[in-house]
């Protein structure tokens, strides 16, 4: 143990091949306490991964905002993983007795910051996690500053509901989020409903309302293995945005379709025989090897100056904001049909432009 270094204060992998694994760093240095957790692994791990059921609860952060729902909806296999409760001689949910943890070393560290991290199962649950320990008001109370979660190539975690609790959390400066994907990764694009219209045809799921079922949340840096033209960016980062505005709808309608045309081509792959493709790029090598890439561009910037930039996360941290989203068919349709923006993000050309060059 020496001044700087990173110690690791707890480890539990009881039942490693049943349950969930995680460990709880220290950094004097940094000031940082960080929790991970283990990515798949296990015949279970990967049982829970497949899951593609959602469990309905209680909001916890609806006593803080009341614009938000009374329930949200979660994976219900992160959910079981987390919440579990199997901790030895306690008997109680494994996330409570990681957030003893924490909170004991935060009283013990005072100003330290709180960091959560994983990858692929890992990232699902560190996500979920650090969604309630920023809910949590000891969470508050004893760190400054929020949570901050660092995830690399997540399946979705919840809902659109669970994606505006997240939100309230990051406008109330408790909680950030940096979700780290591959273009290429079908992990993150994941868990996918069988039949889903929207597979077919997005535009399906537009009207049908399977595209509304997963939202992920958090600022999403996007790693691209390859690009267009000489000097396109090699990254691109954006927010989740809610639909209060054509614009962001229109956005969110054109990344479900390059989300989709990503996921049939990593189908594609498979029935090539070329799966071992797939896998690479949801590997820890190659989304390392993508970020040493960019990183003389990432390097100068830190999760608050994204947070923080309006051309990123637009006006829905701003305190007072007032989240729009669309849980219907029959408004989805209504606000299509409405609108010129969001049909030329479907259609291509504007119906305008059509008749003009007829």
């Amino acid at each position: 143990k020496g001044q700087g270094s990173t110690v690791l204060v707890e480890f539990v992998d009881t039942n490693a091949e049943t349950e969930l694994v995680h460990a709880i760093t220290v950094n004097e240095t940094k000031k940082r306490i960080t929790v991970l957790f283990r990515g798949s692994v296990t015949k279970t791990d990967f049982i829970t991964d497949a899951k593609v059921a959602q469990t309905k609860l209680e909001n916890p952060v609806k006593r803080l905002n009341e614009d938000c729902t009374d329930t949200i909806n979660i994976h219900s296999g992160f959910h079981e993983y987390l919440f579990k409760k199997n901790c030895p001689n306690t008997g109680k949910p494994r996330y409570e007795s990681i957030l003893d943890s924490v909170h004991k070393l935060l009283e013990e560290h005072p100003g330290f910051d709180l960091y959560c991290t994983g990858h692929s199962l890992g990232a699902a649950l560190c996500t979920y996690f650090g969604f309630h320990a920023a809910a949590n008001d000891k969470t508050a109370a004893l760190c400054k500053k929020p949570v901050r979660v660092i995830s690399v190539a997540s399946p979705y975690v919840g809902n659109v509901k669970f994606m505006v609790a997240f939100q309230a959390l990051e406008r109330l400066g408790r909680l950030q989020h940096l979700r780290i994907a591959n273009a290429e990764d079908v992990v993150t694009l994941m868990p996918v409903l069988a039949p889903k219209p929207g597979m077919i045809s997005p535009i399906f799921a537009l009207f049908d309302g399977m595209a509304n079922l997963y939202k992920h949340c958090g600022m999403k840096l996007l790693l691209k293995g390859t690009v267009k033209n000489e000097g396109d960016p090699i990254h691109t980062i954006s927010y989740a945005l809610d639909q209060s505005k054509d614009e962001a709808y229109a956005k969110e309608i054109t990344s479900m379709f390059e989300d989709t045309k990503n996921l049939f081509s990593g189908i594609k792959l498979v029935f090539k025989n070329e799966a071992e493709k797939v896998v690479g790029y949801h590997g820890c090598g190659e989304y390392e090897r993508r970020l040493m890439k960019c990183q003389d561009n990432l390097c100068n910037k830190t999760l608050d100056d994204l947070y923080k930039d309006k051309s990123i996360v637009g006006d829905i941290l701003d305190e007072g904001y007032k989240p729009q989203v669309m849980t219907s068919a029959k408004e989805r349709i209504a606000r299509i049909g409405a609108s010129e923006t969001i049909k030329q993000s479907i259609f291509g050309k504007s119906e305008t432009a059509n008749a003009e060059e007829k």
